[in-house]
């Protein structure tokens, strides 16, 4: 039995954010492959996402005043845990096709499971 993950905690499994609306611009492809040096010619010109592209595009933006000590925002997809750290246990995504500028993305966010580590 978990020690630390509480009915209260197991009970955000479910949970969704409203679902975000993004439409992808070739300028969003080309700083996002810049900045993890995505050496691909089709993705440093942003003719297609790089693979973990998504991966931060459903974060909000955030003022710095609004951070934590830890310098993360607080996430209203996760539960108040009785621990100083959080371990992002995993991401599941479903591309039909490549990304390209222009594109029009739904993502939703939810909880699938909740287990200590």
């Amino acid at each position: 039995m978990d020690k630390l993950i509480t009915d209260e905690i197991r009970s955000w499994i479910g949970r969704s954010d409203e679902p975000i609306h993004l439409v992808v611009s070739r300028r969003d492809i080309i700083k996002y492959s810049l900045a993890t040096e995505q050496l691909n010619p089709k993705y440093l010109k942003g003719d297609e996402a790089p693979p973990m592209f998504l991966s931060g595009a459903d974060r909000a933006l955030t003022e710095i005043a609004d951070l934590g000590p830890d310098g993360l925002r607080q996430d209203s997809l996760l539960p108040d845990l009785p621990l100083k750290r959080v371990m992002a246990g995993g991401v599941k995504q479903r591309h039909l096709r490549p990304i390209v500028p222009g594109d029009a993305l739904l993502i939703t966010r939810s909880i699938t499971d909740i287990y200590e580590k």
